[in-house]
């Protein structure tokens, strides 16, 4: 499948969401050209630790799963072909935002990204997630990725970036799976300075 096709539809459908929503960059597919996605990009597998925050699984776990871990929560408005998107935030006035995706390669239900948002980002969305005490301002991937921690440490843990651009660090991982199935995963990094304030994690597997 053409990369550059993949993620321009997801691109485009990311802005068919709540308009609030929709200004939390953090949380916009990538698009990169397919010369530079076949150049750059990282071979082999994203660490798996990266794909799973408290203790939901992207590729194996569904919207079912986290609407009966973190509380049942109204999809976000969307138009046809846009992921279903449900939202949860902290009960901390300054916690983060967490968005959880099932895209179409998921059948709308198998998780296929998930984004975590801080800062005034946060403070946008905030109205259109529920408040759950699960969601605090340690939310961090299994592998240790945390929105608040520093631009070093993060590129120390994830190494040099597949394409840098202003205010942000674009990883992207690419191999087949054991049923021969193309795997694209991508990180994306939100930087102020030298902070992180949110990161997206993204799963996408095609024939």
């Amino acid at each position: 499948m053409d990369i550059r096709f993949l993620f321009l539809s997801a691109a485009i459908s990311s802005l068919a969401i709540t308009p609030a929503v929709a200004q939390a960059a953090t949380c916009d597919d990538p698009i990169i050209a397919q010369k530079i996605f076949d150049r750059r990009a990282k071979k082999g597998p994203m660490p798996t630790a990266h794909a799973r925050i408290i203790n939901i699984q992207l590729g194996a776990d569904d919207l079912s799963r986290v609407q009966q871990d973190l509380g049942e929560s109204e999809p976000l408005a969307r138009q046809e072909h846009a992921p279903v998107r449900v939202c949860y935030t902290s009960l901390e006035p300054d916690g983060p935002v967490i968005l959880f995706e099932a895209g179409a390669l998921g059948g709308w239900r198998r998780l296929t990204a998930f984004c975590v948002v801080t800062g005034p980002d946060a403070a946008v969305m905030r109205s259109h997630c529920k408040a759950t005490s699960k969601i605090t301002s340690e939310l961090m991937t299994d592998g240790g990725l945390r929105a608040g921690q520093t631009l070093a440490k993060t590129r120390a843990m994830l190494g040099k970036p597949t394409l840098t651009k202003t205010g942000k660090d674009n990883y992207w991982f690419s191999t087949r799976t054991p049923q021969n199935a193309d795997l694209t995963e991508y990180i994306g990094i939100s930087r102020l300075g030298e902070k992180v304030v949110g990161f997206k994690v993204s799963r996408v597997e095609s024939n």
